[in-house]
């Protein structure tokens, strides 16, 4: 029994929550660092393709891919919140037994320290001497209360208060979320749902899906900058000019986005994710002399020719030299040309084709046209996002007291007998509460 108690009063601590708070953190760290399966939209076997097999395999059976799908994950944010409603059921309890003894009672159970023979004056001057402020209760008893820094239960509730915030968020993001992809070349405008059938708050039967409103989304505007590193050309983002009309074509919203600068409106977030481009190209052999569109980094046919020819990712705007922040030049549309004989057979590059440069290569002559690109966007609703944002804020702000800023609060009171009851409570790892009541009976000694 002493055994469970004790695990308990560990389990409870603040320290606790800490720990488990930053194991957290580490987690979330990791599905920043790694890309994930559920936020990339992408299989393992890219993922395969990507990493390599052999870094994919082992970063795959450590989880890393699907970090906040993890047992690890799953285990620490359930101790994560059995914590915090144990601490508040711990403390609510205290507080009633508080409540249901009287104060002076409760005093007297829970007392550090116990003098007789000293004047009630003579404590409350030693504590103002140390800094404390010092406050009255009127009852069957007058007992005095010394405050230094904040009162510790306020701000408990303020951490507490923003994990309840933190849960609403949860809550109505599980209930409002779906999402979806679009692809949007320049100048062209499609319709957003605001709302789905896959949303929870529907699938469960709470409110009847009745249709979404619709929103039209733009694209003015996609285009790409490169690092030149090693004599190639590297991409260093992706911008997007977008513009967000309400289905009566009334303009809403106009933003360049980039990878982590989104769009939002009203609970939809318009992500950067993905681009498209495609290729007028030119083929001539001696058999024949033709056009025809072809998607980089997809797999097309020349007549009389064996094996499948590959566009890489074509390479056009402004370049900068690699960690210089300065643009050197303007790159004009350019890509390399690749081919595979057959399953199994390593792929090999023809060479550069750049527009107005034809490229010749196993008797086949390249010719760039003319091109046009996609901007990819990720877009989803999730209205409860914000209350995880302000949530968080909160909470850590809290936490960050409830560690780091000193507090004490002591309640004391002097019975018919003359006897002086004190008790106390301390939080904040640069206070504890044997060096307050050390540092009191120094100025107590002195003045009795």
């Amino acid at each position: 029994m002493k055994f469970l108690k004790g695990l308990y009063r560990i389990f409870v601590s603040t320290k606790t929550t800490i720990v488990i708070f930053f194991i957290l953190i580490f987690f979330m760290l990791l599905g920043t660092i790694f890309p994930q399966y559920h936020l990339v939209h992408a299989t393992p076997a890219q993922f395969k393709e990507a990493f390599g097999e052999s870094k994919f395999k082992i970063l795959s059976a450590l989880g890393l891919f699907d970090v906040f799908h993890s047992l690890g994950f799953r285990v620490t944010s359930l101790l994560f919140f059995l914590n915090l409603f144990l601490c508040t059921l711990d403390g609510l309890i205290f507080e009633w037994g508080r409540l249901k003894r009287g104060t002076s009672n409760a005093i007297k159970i829970s007392a550090k320290k116990i003098y007789e023979g000293i004047k009630i004056e003579s404590v409350i001057n030693a504590f103002r001497q140390i800094g404390y402020k010092i406050g009255e209760k009127e009852g069957d008893v007058k007992i005095y209360v010394a405050n230094r820094g904040f009162y510790p239960r306020i701000v408990s509730i303020i951490y507490h208060f923003g994990m309840v915030v933190m849960l609403f968020g949860l809550v109505l993001s599980s209930l409002t979320r779906f999402d979806g992809e679009v692809a949007l070349y320049n100048g062209q405008k499609k319709p957003i749902p605001t709302a789905s059938k896959n949303m929870k708050i529907y699938k469960t039967g709470l409110v009847k899906f009745k249709g979404a409103d619709t929103l039209y989304l733009e694209s003015k505007k996609f285009w790409m900058v490169f690092w030149k590193h090693h004599k190639d050309f590297y991409v260093k983002d992706y911008f997007s000019h977008l513009v967000l009309y309400h289905k009566n074509g009334q303009k809403i919203k106009e933003k360049v986005i980039q990878v982590n600068s989104p769009l939002r409106y009203k609970g939809m977030t318009f992500y950067q994710e993905y681009f498209v481009q495609k290729v007028k190209l030119g083929i001539k052999t001696p058999e024949t002399d033709t056009s025809f569109e072809v998607e980089t980094m997809a797999p097309f046919d020349i007549p009389g020719k064996k094996g499948k020819f590959y566009l890489g990712m074509l390479k056009v705007g402004k370049w900068y030299q690699y960690k210089n922040e300065k643009v050197n030049g303007v790159l004009d549309p350019q890509c390399y040309v690749y081919h595979r004989e057959g399953k199994g057979k390593k792929k090999k590059k023809l060479g550069l084709l750049e527009q107005g440069k034809p490229l010749e290569a196993e008797g086949i002559t390249f010719n760039l046209l003319s091109y046009r690109q996609a901007t990819g966007i990720y877009y989803k609703r999730d209205n409860g996002i914000l209350y995880l944002f302000i949530g968080t804020i909160i909470f850590i702000v809290g936490l960050f007291l409830r560690v780091f800023y000193p507090t004490a609060r002591f309640s004391f009171f002097q019975d018919s007998n003359g006897k002086i009851y004190i008790t106390g409570q301390t939080t904040g790892i640069a206070v504890n509460l044997p060096d307050e009541i050390e540092k009191m009976e120094k100025h107590l000694k002195g003045g009795s």
